[in-house]
């Protein structure tokens, strides 16, 4: 597989159902997976989606990971809340562009028709 899946226990002796699944590619896991040296703590951050690929869930259980039900999939370096409003920004400004181009074209349609 080109991407890593790592199933997050409570615990390591822990056999309840997994919650959560960590998404990344195999060059990633130092970059964005840190764990306490001093617990079992682990902390990541990205973007969250419920569910996630079946046949991610079915390798999982094949190697006797248990699945949730109910379970979510982490995607670490993806953070939509810390986008720079510059994007934003920029993003609107070609919007506008766009519906005023288009709005300039439709007026000088109807003029010419008219």
């Amino acid at each position: 597989m080109p991407r890593v899946y790592i199933a997050l226990r409570e615990n390591s002796q822990s056999n309840t159902p997994v919650h959560l699944i960590i998404s990344l590619d195999k060059d990633d896991i130092e970059e964005y997976v840190h764990k306490d040296p001093k617990s079992e703590t682990v902390t990541v951050s990205g973007f969250v989606t419920e569910g996630g690929e079946g046949e991610v869930r079915t390798w999982l259980e094949k190697q006797g990971v248990a699945i949730a039900d109910s379970y979510w999939t982490i995607i670490p370096g993806v953070n939509l809340s810390n986008r720079s409003n510059g994007t934003y920004s920029q993003i609107f400004i070609a919007i506008a562009f766009i519906i005023f181009a288009a709005f300039i074209f439709y007026r000088n349609c109807k003029e010419q028709t008219a």
